[in-house]
């Protein structure tokens, strides 16, 4: 049986690049939680790339001083 659930999980396992392997999420409960998982990584990832990016803006610009 297709859910939409399952659909979110599918899908969320491709844009993350996470692949389809031999261990996969069988139950709802368990395609929910990993789903979770995957969307926190995404963030975090995001997060700590505009971080490191801002620290590189941060070093290039030019120091005013009065």
């Amino acid at each position: 049986m297709s859910t939409r659930l399952d659909a979110l999980y599918f899908t969320m396992t491709m844009v993350s690049t996470v692949g389809f392997g031999d261990i996969t999420a069988t139950g709802q409960l368990a395609r929910v939680l990993v789903t979770l998982q995957m969307a926190f990584n995404l963030l975090f990832i995001a997060a700590l790339v505009r971080l490191f990016q801002q620290t590189l803006e941060g070093r290039r610009s030019p120091r005013h001083e009065d």
